[in-house]
């Protein structure tokens, strides 16, 4: 005699489905908050770069509209991962044609600080003046920001450049 048995199919999953599915879905998490680290780094870099390009700009449409010889310094600041853009107009009757970095009666027209990303570095070659015609001074004024030692090797290096015949500014 045969004995048929009737298994009645269970709905739902198994113990150990429902381990593996939690064990793929945690390796998954863990390569998304790695990557979302990393773009938060490049948008904050893209951001920093932005805003000191933007007052480069404004220096050299001051200058250019008002005639008057205006000069960018970059500094960093007491504040950690922070560098202060400041925005000087030359005084002096006639006002001066020639970038004059130590002169003590230069009035202050604008001075904001800008975050850098973490692991950052800063390096500006020199003082920038943009004057009445637009040019700006030096040979092509750079600034970098470039990952410190020990950053990621997935970190990028930004440059702004400032052409001296024209006074375009060029972002890399």
């Amino acid at each position: 005699m045969l004995h048929t048995t009737n298994h009645k199919h269970a709905n739902g999953f198994t113990l150990l489905e429902l381990l593996i599915t939690i064990a793929i879905i945690a390796i998954m998490a863990t390569f998304s908050f790695q990557d979302s680290g990393l773009f938060s780094s490049r948008n904050t870099l893209q951001n920093s770069v932005n805003q000191i390009s933007q007052q480069f700009q404004y220096a050299r449409h001051v200058a250019s509209s008002s005639a008057i010889t205006t000069r960018v310094n970059v500094a960093t600041s007491t504040t950690p991962n922070t560098v202060t853009v400041s925005l000087f107009q030359e005084s002096g009757t006639p006002p001066p044609t020639t970038c004059n970095a130590t002169n003590v009666n230069d009035v202050t027209r604008a001075s904001i600080d800008i975050n850098i990303p973490t692991g950052y570095e800063l390096t500006f070659d020199d003082d920038l003046c943009f004057y009445r015609d637009g040019t700006s001074n030096g040979t092509t004024p750079t600034l970098t920001l470039a990952p410190a030692s020990g950053s990621p090797a997935e970190a990028q290096t930004r440059t702004i450049s400032v052409s001296q015949a024209s006074g375009y500014i060029l972002i890399q």
